[in-house]
């Protein structure tokens, strides 16, 4: 099953956003991460950045960045939220990165459940 959430990311100046690299590396971790701890075997990291869009960047006045990004997720219906938390709180935890802020915008497997 595959499922796209969209989200929004507030970073910090000194972040390598140099062709989104930086953030598309940082993310492709945080995606590993969260799906070693629900699957087996994830998928090698080219499968992975595929997996990662950036939909747009925008500098602000104070030199942070607000990036708009969506991941697919693939993994089993059971397992499919507990992925998603995951993912979103190893980003949330990624302040020493950069990160300064997460939103979740879009989530289908939050509104089925609802």
């Amino acid at each position: 099953m595959v499922v796209t959430v969209d989200y929004l990311v507030v970073c910090s100046g000194d972040m390598d956003l140099s062709g989104e690299m930086g953030l598309i590396e940082l993310l492709t971790e945080m995606l590993k991460s969260a799906l070693a701890s629900v699957d087996d075997e994830p998928p090698v990291d080219e499968v992975l950045e595929q997996q990662i869009t950036i939909r747009y960047t925008k500098t602000r006045e104070d030199f942070l960045y607000i990036c708009g990004f969506s991941v697919e997720f693939d993994s089993a219906e059971e397992r499919m939220s507990e992925l998603i938390d995951n993912f979103s709180e190893s980003v949330v935890d990624c302040e020493d990165e950069g990160i300064k802020h997460l939103l979740k915008l879009n989530d289908p497997q939050l509104q089925r459940t609802l």
